[in-house]
């Protein structure tokens, strides 16, 4: 039934202080990055959000281009990403999907191409980085849902625990360090925004990382 991507976006925003997925980086809102990168994969694009997105994206300038693109609310905001993954595997036509947080907007177009061309291979595919479990982006495959809700009964919500533990069941492809590290610093393109400090710092580097020629298109 082929793969999709989702943009995770329905988190509630609680350490940056106001909704981070609208706020403008260099001109674009957090969405908007999100929703071109996914764009270039040339895949189907859902947006996992919350009951009250609609609500809060009418009042920014990124409304007009959210509208397009087909919404999975999440069945229990309460769970974090995991229940936007659940939920979106539920709902969603395709057999698997991609799927990236909305605050990574450091993450480049290169590695989700990577990663969209391995994922007919794979059920499930995530980073690891000296044994750690980098959960997102990721791929995850319909069939592993029985076993994430059975997770999210038990109320194990913590995504790089989860992700090992599914690893287990399903055929799994583990990008290594040594992989990410040809589309840049993992440290810098896996960050997630969570608080205003974070774009203070990363826009710098974003900015002097451009100067230099080390950001890859779409970053």
């Amino acid at each position: 039934m082929g793969i999709a991507i989702t943009i995770l976006a329905g988190g509630r925003s609680l350490r940056f202080g106001q909704d981070k997925r609208f706020f403008n980086l260099y001109g674009k809102s957090l969405i908007n990055i999100a929703i071109e990168k996914a764009k270039s994969l040339n895949l189907r694009t859902y947006l996992s959000v919350d009951n009250d997105f609609l609500t809060s994206a009418k009042s920014y300038p990124a409304y007009s281009i959210v509208d397009l693109y087909d919404l999975i609310v999440d069945d229990c905001p309460c769970n974090g990403p995991l229940g936007g993954i659940a939920s979106t595997l539920k709902k969603i036509e395709e057999e698997k999907s991609l799927f990236i947080p909305v605050d990574m907007p450091f993450l480049p177009v290169e590695f989700l191409l990577f990663m969209k061309e391995k994922a007919q291979y794979y059920e499930i595919m995530y980073s690891t980085i000296l044994g750690n479990a980098y959960p997102l982006p990721s791929l995850v495959s319909r069939i592993a849902l029985k076993e994430i809700g059975n997770l999210l009964e038990s109320h194990e919500l913590a995504l790089n625990r989860v992700f090992k533990i599914i690893s287990q069941s399903y055929k799994t492809y583990f990008i290594d360090e040594e992989t990410i590290s040809e589309f840049g610093d993992p440290n810098f393109i896996f960050h997630n925004i969570n608080y205003m400090k974070d774009l203070e710092y990363h826009g710098r580097e974003y900015e002097n990382r451009m100067r230099r020629g080390l950001v890859f298109r779409g970053a």
